[in-house]
């Protein structure tokens, strides 16, 4: 076990302090896909005292080909673990070393990993919250309604007890592809064919009796793509029976996912209510 946490992190953050890891244990590290990649790691910071701890599965953001488990977590760690959560921060494979379906795939078998060992860290394995930003968002909403991934590794999407997607803008990956300005970058993670695009897309694998949990969507006011994707993926769970909860920030991209975990950060208050409810 290590302790390490980003300077760039501690530099934005009027929260954090290094003796308040004295608090917590963290493990760092750990793989989750043995042989497959240096990628397939996670971190895992648990509360001193205590035990089955609900746990937070964190995906982090970077357009699929950048971002890590350690510099994206900011406050999270802290804020989460004196809540008395378990929280978990992954790797997985970044393109253009892999494409579709990889990412989702490893975001699966981290969570069937959690679920198998979670006890071991003080974590109840009936309690999995899945949390993602971003294109982390987008592969937190795929591998949630899109049950092929968790059953590859032997799971129901019942085994989550709720999602939060932080400012997403990929869950109708078709319209995307189609009208965005990273094509270069959408490419290199899901390829040129639009059949992919739609089976990629969370928006379209949500149907009623799926099990589908529950969903805390967020999203940057003022950013009209961010805004449509967040309403029409909010509107189809819901018509699906999901209960669905939808709220807008006035909160850069960015500062919606650095901020979680602030004393002060509505949001965080947010995300804490609805993880609270979710039994």
């Amino acid at each position: 076990m290590s302790i390490w946490f980003s300077i760039s992190a501690l530099a934005k953050s009027t929260l954090v302090h290094l003796s308040t890891f004295s608090r917590i244990n963290v493990y760092r590290n750990l793989v989750y896909a043995p042989g497959r990649n240096e990628l397939n790691t996670l971190d895992i910071y648990v509360p001193k005292s205590g035990e089955k701890h609900p746990v937070v599965i964190f995906v982090h953001g970077g357009n699929y080909n950048s971002g890590d488990k350690r510099t994206s977590v900011y406050h999270k760690p802290i804020a989460f673990t004196s809540k008395g959560f378990v929280f978990v921060s992954i790797d997985y494979r970044l393109s253009p070393k892999v494409r579709y379906p990889a990412h989702a795939q490893d975001v699966a078998k981290s969570i069937a990993w959690v679920r198998k060992n979670i006890n071991r860290y003080g974590g109840n394995p009936n309690r999995l919250y899945l949390m993602g930003h971003s294109a982390g968002a987008q592969l937190a909403a795929l591998v949630s309604t899109d049950g092929r991934f968790l059953a590859a590794e032997g799971l129901k999407l019942t085994c989550l007890s709720g999602v939060v997607l932080l400012d997403g803008g990929t869950y109708d990956l078709t319209s995307t592809a189609r009208f965005s300005e990273k094509h270069d970058m959408l490419f290199a993670a899901f390829g040129k064919d639009p059949h992919v695009w739609w089976q990629a897309s969370p928006l379209n694998n949500i149907s009623e009796g799926k099990g589908i949990p529950p969903f805390l969507i967020l999203y940057k006011s003022g950013r009209l793509d961010g805004w449509a994707q967040a309403q029409a993926f909010s509107n189809a769970l819901r018509n699906a029976g999901v209960s669905t909860d939808l709220k807008s920030f006035n909160k850069s991209h960015a500062a919606l996912n650095e901020q979680i975990g602030g004393t002060q950060d509505i949001p965080t208050k947010d995300v804490l209510g609805f993880l609270s409810n979710q039994h």
